[in-house]
């Protein structure tokens, strides 16, 4: 069922393709050097230059740090934090058709908008200054043509509306939701319930896919002690944060300066999170971990059900009603109709409560999707332009100031000598692998600066050897199998994009992982083993001979384990070169590039066993008390990778900061 909601999203923006052609190859309007931000009270700037991400602050307190926040982000990432706002507030069928509704009817059944809208007047009064201040340089930015010009808005013919503080709010509980794993319901909850929640669950997964949010569980941060000697107790330290499948960039990276320090971190356009933050005396890293959980029913509970309107880009308005406790939505026969049918009366958006008393029939039978966002405030203990904490999550922290500090689940890298020399901290169970690769760092004096470009996996090397052996104990049934056989038995663990070995190990690990649940460990029981194994790699060939032909040079890693990156409507808001995209964008919402890597390999790849496409990731690394970091976004550009991964030297330059950016705005009093 869901699945045309994707396609109708995607038929109902494909009659603008030529308007979107046109905006992409048409001279951009130029970002104004000079915008009036009200309640200025010190002269701030932000700066960037058009071909890196990077967005340069000067700005001394706070509330200006945080107006030049927001016109930072308002005028480099608008369409992002437009659209997360669409999203968040149920509204992305007033742009679309009605193929979106079930995305609007699953928002405002996450409530992401109503408890924003509830919680911004219980915020502590700093929280709210800030808030009103990072708005009013959003707003400031939205103002400009520079913003106003760029093609989605073009394309649909709207303008970004105002930014209102609680906003900030709305994009933050949906983004803690896409960093939040949906639980799996308990078994002993009723049939109805279990239709209810997988219901959910696939109107869920559309709309993190349609929207490329995904990839928070294998997002990392690691450390590694200074091998060379020439910095005593001053270890590297890197973070791998995820920008999912989508072409518009997650993460802002920002570097701050003011009279007396400088600071360089990763902020997320539309929120007060800082998910890095790094100056010469201390480090800060967080990963996002948003929670959830279900709870049956208790009585008591009181039962609250809200009538909303939605209203379609064609004029016709559903009813919407929505169950809730105040611990989170209720999911089961006490959950009301997603919609009534279409109605004219009484405003939009309007909503209209009711509350009745749970009773003992209604807890065996219903249950409640329990979110911190319902019940917390979501204060925040620090802000832009300090190391912010993150309301509603359980981060995994990686922190030094006199020494390393590292809140979360973990796994210590070793030397050859079985010293720990670092530790990676992950919720992701790939951690393990990620440890076992840096080992290499410090065993072999590898540069650290090549790990972002690895594409060696330590754990599949491992993991192969045990087919290599099974291999060499039988003949090939037939030629193809014969040709195959020389790729994986001479595979070493690299996944390239040109490996067939690659290809062939994935899809052997495949259908060797059907009937086993751990993504990491392969099934060494010893009971007809290299039968197993041997019947598992012929599963895999006729797999992939099906899939990609009988040409065994077809099978290489970049044309089976393409990335893909779509972009949610069009494209990003960002004006970049046309050479960034392949040619195909113009024509479809996704854009490919060649593979390379795996979810196992220090470099970001994909991870086939998952239903979502591969995540793009932004990385970033330094030496604990230097500045500025290195670092780099996965781009549609095969190219530059490849430029780097053979020349670190270029890779450096490249991906440090600029000290002379081209584009300067600065903020003044109206």
């Amino acid at each position: 069922m869901y699945r045309s909601v994707l396609t109708g999203l995607i038929g109902s923006f494909l009659g603008v393709v030529g308007l979107l052609w046109w905006s992409q190859v048409a001279p951009p309007t130029a970002p104004p050097s000079e915008i009036a931000v009200g309640g200025r009270s010190a002269p701030s700037t932000v700066a960037w230059n058009p071909e890196s991400p990077l967005i340069h602050i000067q700005a001394d307190a706070e509330a200006e740090a945080a107006r030049a926040l927001g016109l930072a982000h308002g005028l480099r990432h608008a369409w992002t934090m437009v659209l997360w706002r669409q999203t968040a507030r149920g509204r992305l069928s007033r742009w679309l058709s009605d193929a979106a509704v079930p995305f609007d009817r699953h928002a405002r059944q996450m409530g992401w908008a109503r408890a924003a809208q509830m919680h911004i007047a219980q915020l502590p009064r700093a929280d709210r200054e800030w808030l009103a201040a990072y708005a009013s340089g959003v707003n400031a930015a939205f103002d400009t043509e520079y913003v106003r010009q760029q093609p989605p808005f073009a394309a649909l013919n709207i303008r970004p509306a105002p930014w209102a503080p609680w906003h900030t709010l709305a994009v933050e509980h949906l983004l803690t939701w896409m960093a939040t794993d949906l639980p799996a319901l308990p078994d002993s909850a009723a049939s109805e319930v279990h239709q209810s929640a997988d219901s959910l669950r696939a109107v869920d997964d559309e709309l993190r896919t349609w929207l490329g949010l995904h990839g928070w569980s294998s997002a990392m941060a690691w450390a590694l002690d200074d091998r060379d000697g020439t910095a005593s107790g001053r270890p590297y330290l890197g973070t791998r944060s995820p920008r999912g499948a989508t072409t518009d960039p997650f993460v802002a990276p920002v570097w701050h300066t003011t009279a007396s320090d400088t600071a360089w971190m990763t902020t997320v356009p539309g929120t007060r999170w800082t998910l890095a933050h790094h100056t010469r005396t201390a480090n800060r890293v967080m990963l996002p971990r948003g929670q959830a959980s279900w709870q049956s029913l208790a009585a008591p509970d009181t039962i609250r059900r809200a009538t909303e309107r939605l209203r379609q880009q064609d004029g016709h308005e559903q009813l919407l009603n929505t169950a809730f406790t105040r611990r989170g939505r209720i999911v089961g026969p006490e959950a009301p109709p997603a919609h009534s049918p279409n109605i004219s009366s009484s405003p939009v958006d309007s909503i209209r409560t009711d509350t009745t008393l749970s009773d003992t029939t209604q807890t065996r039978s219903t249950w409640v999707l329990a979110l911190p966002h319902w019940q917390a405030v979501p204060a925040q203990r620090r802000r832009f332009p300090e190391a912010a904490s993150l309301p509603h999550h359980d981060p995994l922290v990686l922190q030094r100031d006199t020494a390393l500090v590292a809140t979360g689940a973990t796994h210590a890298v070793v030397d050859a000598e079985g010293d720990s020399v670092g530790v990676v901290l992950s919720a992701s169970p790939w951690r393990r692998a990620w440890a076992d690769r840096f080992s290499a760092y410090a065993s072999d004096a590898r540069s650290v600066h090549t790990w972002a470009v690895d594409d060696t996996s330590t754990w599949a090397r491992q993991a192969v050897a045990p087919l290599q052996r099974a291999l060499d104990e039988t003949t090939p049934p037939d030629s193809l199998h014969a040709n195959v056989v020389p790729f994986i038995q001479n595979w070493d663990g690299v996944f390239a994009p040109s490996s067939v070995g690659a290809s062939v190990f994935q899809a052997w690990w495949h259908e060797m992982q059907a009937l086993h649940a751990s993504p990491v460990q392969l099934d060494t029981t010893a009971y007809f083993a290299s039968v197993r194994y041997r019947r598992g790699f012929e599963r895999a060939v006729t797999r992939l001979r099906q899939q990609h032909g009988p040409d065994v040079q077809q099978w290489r890693w970049e044309a089976v384990q393409p990335h893909r990156f779509r972009a949610p409507l069009w494209g990003d808001a960002e004006r970049r070169p046309p050479s960034v995209y392949p040619n195909a964008a113009h024509d479809a919402p996704t854009a490919s590039v060649s593979g390379r890597g795996h979810i196992s390999t220090l470099a970001p790849g994909p991870n086939p066993e998952t239903r979502q496409p591969a995540a793009g990731y932004h990385l970033h690394w330094l030496r604990a008390g230097t500045l500025p970091p290195y670092y780099r976004t996965t781009d549609l550009s095969r190219t530059l990778a490849d430029r780097l991964a053979s020349t670190p030297d270029a890779r450096d330059r490249a991906h440090q900061p600029s000290s002379n950016p081209s584009v300067r705005v600065r903020l003044t009093a109206p």
